[in-house]
């Protein structure tokens, strides 16, 4: 869905220079806006998301180790010790992915804002034009019809920038973990 959200935020975006090269450069400096945004977003995550996604890994893995050796922990008496602190190491993480993510969310807002408002200004540039009588009334539509449609793109866009994002730790430390070397020879 990237490629053809991409494709037609192009062609919206020609379309609509086409039309009112001043609508034009309001949607194109809202797709740099978005750019410079994106950037900040998708540094957030891949720099601040891998430690967190790396301790997630670690407590999985000594959950595992605990579960094929709960007898011993059970017969040892240090069962509720060692729910206590899984509980608690969890707890931690899990703060650090929410702090990570609800950075995150609060980023995307005023990319949000900035598209909505840039159709508005659109809008109120092409109707200060049909007021003055510089535009015909008809053009209003094909306008305000291209650039909703350069908006809702970069929407589109933006989902799919959050799915990436949401997978790349994950990637990150897979593509690590096959480019360690063995230790059999």
């Amino acid at each position: 869905s990237g490629i053809d959200s991409g494709v037609t935020l192009i062609l919206s975006l020609l379309m609509l220079c086409a039309l009112s090269p001043v609508c034009g450069l309001i949607i194109a400096a809202t797709l740099v806006g978005n750019f410079v945004i994106s950037l900040q977003l998708n540094r957030l995550v891949t720099v601040h998301m891998e430690p967190v996604e790396a301790k997630f890994r670690r407590l999985g893995r000594k959950r595992g180790e605990r579960l094929q050796g709960v007898e011993r922990v059970v017969t040892s008496g240090r069962d509720l010790e060692e729910v206590e602190d899984m509980h608690r190491e969890f707890s931690e993480a899990l703060d650090e992915d929410r702090k990570i993510w609800l950075a995150y969310i609060r980023g995307t807002m005023p990319r949000s804002l900035l598209a909505g408002f840039s159709v508005t200004l659109a809008g109120l540039y092409v109707g200060w034009r049909v007021w003055f009588g510089h535009m015909d009334p008809i053009d209003v539509v094909p306008i305000l019809t291209w650039a909703g449609m350069a908006s809702q793109q970069m929407r589109f866009l933006a989902r799919t920038e959050r799915e990436i994002n949401w997978c790349t730790p994950s990637l990150k430390s897979l593509r690590e973990a096959l480019n360690l070397h063995s230790q059999l020879t």
